[in-house]
């Protein structure tokens, strides 16, 4: 399992995630490239295909040939584009908290924002953010 940072995050968004995670899965935490203690590229240009080559570089070291990646903001965009790249090395994705286009469903985003507006999926969405990220919003 590979687990993918969001924009302006690092690898240390997943700390409480991993202890859960790593009984039952091998877990890698990776800082895509311009983030956290991962240097920018000489040119500085990011880009999808950066952070996609960022995560096969590690999958060959990790001895994994199918992984389940997990993406979290901008990194399920990540990984969709890794996916994209790379489709015999994913075993599954897991979405956490990002927005993917789904070719030929364009009313999702308008159900969605209609959904969110009701009352028992914004509570239930809550719960869902606070046990995935339970020290979200307190001060480090």
């Amino acid at each position: 399992m590979i687990l993918v940072h969001g924009w302006t995050c690092d690898e240390t968004t997943w700390e409480s995630q991993v202890p859960a995670l790593a009984k039952d899965y091998r877990v890698l935490t990776i800082d895509l490239p311009g983030h956290g203690r991962s240097s920018a590229p000489a040119e500085g240009k990011l880009s999808m295909d950066l952070f996609a080559r960022a995560i096969e570089s590690v999958r060959p070291d990790a001895k994994a040939e199918r992984v389940v990646l997990v993406g979290h903001g901008m990194g399920t965009a990540v990984i969709v584009h890794y996916a994209k790249l790379y489709p015999q090395h994913v075993a599954a994705m897991v979405l956490v908290d990002g927005l993917v286009k789904i070719p030929g469903v364009w009313p999702f985003r308008r159900l969605m924002g209609l959904a969110l507006k009701l009352q028992t999926v914004r509570k239930a969405t809550i719960r869902s953010r606070n046990w995935a990220f339970p020290d979200a919003g307190k001060p480090r």
